[in-house]
């Protein structure tokens, strides 16, 4: 029983890392300016993004470590903090 439930702590492990490289991906290819395009098309895809990055934090359960992962990579923020 023992070795099950560290196999399976294990997967949630690998499995947390996972997504939290997933949410990597999805932060470092997000257009962080598309609000400001004047091409509709760029907009639609930065809004399609956004979600599906607030989706991954959800999963991810928004713990520390995810919302600092996201506010290292948030552009926005690291002008108004300039």
């Amino acid at each position: 029983m023992t070795k099950t439930k560290t196999t399976n702590n294990l997967n949630m492990d690998n499995s947390n890392n996972s997504n939290m490289e997933t949410l990597e991906n999805l932060l470092d290819n997000h257009d962080w300016f598309y609000s400001r395009s004047e091409d509709h098309r760029k907009w639609i895809n930065g809004i399609q993004s956004e979600e599906a990055i607030k989706d991954e934090m959800d999963r991810l359960g928004n713990t520390k470590e995810v919302i600092e992962l996201y506010e290292s990579k948030n552009k926005n923020l690291q002008i108004e903090n300039a």
